[in-house]
């Protein structure tokens, strides 16, 4: 399994509380590290190895390499591994559909962000499945509880 939150974009507190929405959706998840140091070669049959954000920190990259050994099936969790500029790395995008109170609960419990990052995390997640990936648009929906 690849954790996309191992994929959070390193930028500065000031930078990221200054994004909108559309730019935190373009620029929360680093999608094109996840491709480069991830997809691509799992796909090609090759582990993958990538050093995750550090959570514990709240900045940078952690010390510790991820390897990921080429399985017939990877399964990418997170947000926006569903992300359009990866369909062609990508066979099946399934949505999980989970409701709000439930996803809070969740992200509270993983012990990143702060209320002051909720609020925007959420709008930039509402705008990207209501303009960018909406549910309707993967192949498979599922319940989340």
């Amino acid at each position: 399994m690849v954790a996309g939150d191992d994929f959070y974009r390193d930028m500065s507190e000031k930078r990221r509380s200054a994004l909108t929405a559309g730019e935190g959706v373009d620029l929360y998840f680093d999608w094109q590290r996840l491709r480069r140091e991830a997809l691509e070669p799992l796909r090609a049959g090759r582990p993958a190895r990538y050093r995750p954000f550090d959570w514990r920190s709240g900045a940078g990259l952690a010390g510790q390499v991820v390897e990921v050994i080429p399985t017939p099936v990877i399964v990418v969790d997170g947000t926006y591994s569903g992300r359009p500029e990866l369909g062609d790395v990508v066979d099946v995008c399934v949505f999980v559909e989970t409701p709000v109170a439930e996803r809070h609960r969740r992200l509270i419990a993983r012990g990143h962000g702060n209320d002051a990052w909720r609020p925007r995390w959420d709008a930039a997640e509402s705008l990207y499945f209501a303009s960018i990936r909406p549910a309707s648009s993967y192949d498979l929906v599922v319940p989340g509880t």
